[in-house]
């Protein structure tokens, strides 16, 4: 099992309680991955910012008040999305639902239907797109 499905198991964001197995399955069959912050110090955007670096990803920023929603759609690249504040739910189709708080990673292979539901204070993301696995694409 890959490192970050363990994670996924034992995070409480991940998946409701007693739901990590069945979440596990979920997120396997769509290819997107919820990683929790795992660092001792709280998420930053600064400390956000560097992880993009470190991938060679040029992320940009946008946020959205409590509430706000996205309707299904998918993307014709790989999206990795950062909260840098706040919170927001990502609902794969039709493969279960994603709870993201402050330094929470979602990597959304692209292709993936979802919709979203800001938290009730709002969300700040970070977000950077590759197109290494794009729709379409010839790797």
């Amino acid at each position: 099992m890959p490192a970050v499905a363990r994670r996924l198991a034992r995070a409480p964001s991940a998946h409701p309680a007693g739901e990590g197995e069945r979440w596990m399955t979920q997120a396997q069959r769509t290819g997107a991955t919820h990683t929790p912050w795992n660092s001792t110090q709280p998420a930053s955007e600064e400390a956000i910012l560097s992880r993009f670096a470190a991938e060679g990803l040029r992320p940009y920023r946008w946020s959205n008040g409590p509430g706000d929603r996205y309707s299904v759609h998918s993307h014709p690249y790989h999206k990795v999305i950062y909260v840098v504040e706040g919170s927001i739910r990502f609902d794969l189709r039709p493969h279960g639902s994603i709870e993201m708080h402050a330094g929470d990673r979602l990597d959304l292979p692209a292709g993936v239907e979802h919709s979203a539901v800001v938290g009730p204070e709002g969300v700040v993301c970070l977000e950077g797109h590759r197109w290494d696995d794009a729709v379409g694409s010839r790797a």
